[in-house]
Order: structure tokens, then sequence, then C-alpha cells
């Protein structure tokens, strides 16, 4: 318990030391112009699909800057686990997208209706599995939404995220059906013992 916290600060720390020195001087993966790189291609990929095939989503302005995408975080996670919805499929392979993004959907509120969003907040909280598999999942579904703005491009971005997600969902799904279980057992034998 002691260690955990100081192997977070050291590793946090190491992270930042490492993103900011190597990348220094460089144009493209300088973080100082990480915001203005991601504002570049969003715009140049929205302006392309919009002319091509019209399968651009729009998360809003984009200003260029760390804290202009961490603004559009929420809304780029949801669009790049939840989206494109059914009425937004323009073509066979984007209805196939959105099926899996409506099953996504529906397995998320799934849980949340089954434990509460409190009680899941709180069990992913503690189980370290579930952390790595969600933390991961949300920066990457975030990165990917604010610099994609095109499903298509978004579809193959999100790759990597989908077997941690998906993971963290059925492991998450398993760990509350055991805890429930095992709450309703001793209820069970108490009711089976005789009077």
């Amino acid at each position: 318990m002691l260690a955990k916290p100081v192997f977070f600060v050291v590793g946090g720390l190491i992270a930042v030391y490492a993103a900011t020195n190597l990348t220094k001087g460089d144009d493209k993966y300088d973080v100082d112009k990480l915001g203005e790189r991601s504002k570049i291609t969003a715009d140049y990929l929205y302006e392309t699909s919009v002319k091509q095939n019209g399968s651009a989503y729009n998360l809003g302005a984009q200003d260029g800057t760390i804290g202009g995408m961490v603004k559009l975080a929420p809304q780029a996670i949801f669009t790049a686990l939840f989206r494109p919805m059914i009425f937004e499929a323009r073509n066979p392979i984007m209805l196939l997208s959105a099926l899996e993004a409506g099953f996504f959907l529906i397995f998320t509120l799934r849980i949340f209706w089954r434990t509460g969003v409190v009680a899941t907040i709180k069990f992913v909280a503690t189980t370290p599995v579930l952390v790595m598999c969600f933390v991961f999942s949300l920066i990457f579904a975030a990165s990917v939404a604010i610099i994609s703005a095109n499903f298509g491009t978004l579809v193959r971005y999100k790759i990597p995220m989908i077997p941690f997600y998906l993971s963290g969902l059925y492991i998450l799904q398993s760990m509350l059906d055991a805890e429930k279980a095992h709450r309703r057992a001793p209820a069970t034998r108490r009711r089976a013992l005789p009077a």
C-alpha cells in the first residue's frame, strides 16, 4: 500500500521527463506542438471526408492547445466508444461499425444499470487490472477521436483500444456476478436450515 503511490509518482515523473526530452525540438512530435498537430490533422481529415463521402464528424472547434484537447475529451471518448450510431451509417462498412458501437453501448449501460454507476466506478478503482484496462481505453479513445474527425479513420485507429475495453467489461461483469453470488449464498443457506 505504501509502495503503490511511490511507484505512480516516480513512473509519472519518468514518463513526463521522457516525453518532453525525447521529442524536444522535433517539429512533428514535440509535446508543445501536440495540440497544434492534432488540430491540423483533424481539420484535414474532416475536410477530406466531407468532400468525399460524408463520413465526417465534428467534436467542436479545436484551438490547437492541450487544454482544448482536454475540453473535448468527454465527447471524444463517447465518439470513439459508441459512435457511429445506426442512423449515422452511410454504407455497409459503417453499418458494421455502428453495430459494434451499439454493442459496446448496450453492454456498458447494462453493467451500470445492474450495479449502479457509483458502485461500478468504486469497483473499477479498487481493481488494478480494471484500472489498467479502462485508463488505457479512455485515454486512447480520447486521443484517436480528437485527431480523427472521420468515422472510417476512427474505426482503424481504435483497433488497439477495443480488446482492452471489451476485456475490462467482461472482467468487470464476471467479478460483479461473483460478488453478487457470494452475497446471496449465506442468505440462501440460512433459509435452508431448519428452524
